[in-house]
């Protein structure tokens, strides 16, 4: 992006010289190098132009990547306690049931801990 803002300063530096030179030439003489010499110059100024055009569109989708990179980071650091939780518990064995309705029970608390 600063490649691009710095080209952008250095050619809109010399269009404005060109085109100040090319007015002081164009007063003085009225031929087809004055010609050739305006439309040289109005297709400077369009080069430039789309290049503005171009450093415009990179500026703002970096804006919108690092917007979204920033929001990732935040949902990531938000998650990052439930991750380490259920990390953890994971980690851990659970108890072999000896019934039904021990199972139900762990079955619950299992769900309970994933939820929360």
């Amino acid at each position: 992006m600063q490649a691009i803002s710095t080209e952008v300063y250095e050619n809109h530096i010399t269009l404005e010289n060109l085109e100040k030179d090319a007015k002081g030439l164009s007063q003085n003489f009225r031929s087809r190098e004055t010609a050739a010499l305006k439309s040289k110059l109005a297709t400077v100024r369009r080069q430039w132009e789309a290049l503005c055009a171009r450093a415009k569109d990179h500026s703002s989708s970096l804006t919108s990547n690092v917007a979204h990179w920033q929001m990732y980071q935040n949902l990531a650091q938000d998650l990052m306690p439930w991750i380490v939780k259920a990390e953890k518990y994971c980690a851990t064995e659970l108890p072999k049931c000896s019934s039904l309705e021990e199972a139900k029970e762990l079955y619950e608390l299992h769900q309970v801990s994933l939820v929360y």
